[in-house]
């Protein structure tokens, strides 16, 4: 008999005090985004230590196309979160049962489908981004290797989510924990000892992907609650499918669009020379560590806002996304003042080539200052999303950030063909963006009050 009481890893998020809750929801959000950027830098730290510039810019020049071919499967497991959350929130325990097992179905399905794309096509795309041939074979061989443990990487994104619908977000840091020391051995003996460069790194990665799937696979088949799964049920159910479509794919489409704008970017970036590349890759590898805590803060959003949508208590909703608001412009003005601090030291930590650093230099300044305008975009998307409103905050980041890096690149930049000019498109489309996401914000939760007031006026 499974237990409708949260084990003692979940949380009932429509319950007791809201910032309490969110900082006890949020933290191991936090210090797993933490772990997990921290182990994409230390093989990256290995790589351009072990296998020299060159690897680096390899790496570096698969980063966007790499999030543009994951992000859209990544989209569809935020869907899988909402759903479940959504079912939980609302008492809706047969639906959320098929929405688990329907969960981790698609999540086996996008696996193989990101595997063969991945697979067949990285080399090809990588040509069109105009990537140098000294990083071309490095690269594509790179995301081959990388994309092979797309299935493994699925179950674990889509696996965690549910483990997040229910309010655990303790195991999720475990597993990271773990399997990212898993990443960093197997990387030192395929860098190091084997040789294999850019191959080693990617070898790394998928070794950490298997074994964390098969740690959240463990934790949901051993559960005695109702979100358990039973491997032998593992199906597709038409309603928690549409439902999931329904919120992922918007998602999916958005997180797609936003890395093609980046793709974008990293074609004029791949048109300097190849410390530029390089720099620009570390650069990324150190900003990253600031918007981790927006994107885990975002996490926390969907699951908190899914539960309270699900037991229709909007006005926690509000009290929550202010909360993360001021907990998320705390935690990034904090960051982005240390990595202005010690920019140079934690770019020598990838490589320590002059040229390198002073153009990893030149991308944080300016990221660093203007950061804290892309706060508003990623939370309130995170609230919309929560309430099945994916589809907006998709558009509003096609029209104000990918169109306005498209629009920088071809009409902007050509005026000032300096590195640096490159990277200004961040703040112009981060502010422009983070203003409509609030309009729209305000505007959908105008139209959630008036149907609860006709949905009152009905009952009585």
């Amino acid at each position: 008999m499974r237990s409708m009481s949260h084990s003692r890893y979940g949380m009932d998020l429509t319950q007791g005090p809201t910032f309490k809750n969110l900082l006890v929801f949020v933290i191991p959000i936090i210090i797993t985004s933490f772990l997990q950027q921290l182990y994409i830098t230390l093989g990256s730290v290995i790589v351009g230590s072990f296998a020299g510039k060159t690897a680096l810019a390899a790496i570096g020049a698969t980063a966007s196309l790499t999030n543009l071919l994951l992000n859209f499967f990544i989209g569809l497991s935020v869907g899988a979160t909402v759903t479940c959350a959504k079912y939980f929130g609302a008492g809706k325990i047969d639906m959320l049962d098929k929405a688990i097992h329907t969960s981790v179905m698609l999540s086996l399905f996008s696996g193989i489908a990101l595997a063969c794309i991945g697979g067949l096509f990285s080399k090809p795309l990588l040509v069109l981004m105009g990537t140098p041939d000294s990083v071309l074979n490095p690269a594509s061989w790179y995301m081959v290797v990388f994309f092979l443990g797309s299935p493994f990487s699925m179950l674990y994104n889509f696996g965690s989510g549910i483990l997040r619908a229910s309010g655990d977000t303790k195991r999720p840091l475990y597993i990271l924990s773990l399997s990212g020391l898993v990443n960093i051995v197997v990387s030192l003996i395929c860098v190091c000892i084997f040789k294999l460069g850019v191959v080693g790194a990617a070898l790394g990665t998928v070794s950490s992907q298997i074994f964390s799937s098969l740690l959240v696979l463990r934790c949901l088949v051993n559960s005695n609650t109702v979100f358990s799964l039973r491997i032998r049920d593992i199906k597709f159910h038409k309603e928690p499918l549409i439902n999931i479509i329904k919120v992922g794919v918007p998602s999916g489409i958005n997180g797609m669009l936003f890395s093609l704008a980046n793709v974008f970017l990293q074609s004029s970036i791949n048109s300097h020379e190849e410390a530029y590349i390089a720099g620009s890759a570390a650069g990324v590898n150190v900003e990253n560590f600031i918007f981790l805590v927006m994107n885990a803060i975002e996490q926390a959003i969907v699951s908190f806002v899914g539960q309270n949508y699900g037991a229709k208590k909007y006005k926690r909703i509000d009290k929550v996304v202010l909360l993360a608001h001021l907990l998320g412009t705390a935690t990034t003005i904090l960051m982005a003042l240390f990595v202005l601090w010690k920019t140079e030291m934690l770019l020598a930590l990838f490589n320590s080539d002059s040229e390198v650093i002073k153009s990893g230099v030149i991308r944080l300044d300016i990221v660093c200052k203007t950061c804290l305008l892309y706060l508003p975009t990623v939370l309130i998307s995170g609230a919309l999303k929560g309430m099945e409103r994916s589809t907006l905050p998709t558009i509003i980041n096609i029209v104000f950030i990918c169109l306005t890096r498209v629009a920088w690149i071809l009409f902007v930049y050509p005026l000032n063909p300096t590195f640096e000019m490159i990277f200004y498109c961040f703040p112009v489309s981060w502010g422009v963006a983070s203003l409509a996401q609030f309009i729209v914000y305000v505007i959908v939760r105008i139209i959630i009050n008036k149907k609860q007031k006709i949905e009152t006026i009905s009952e009585v």
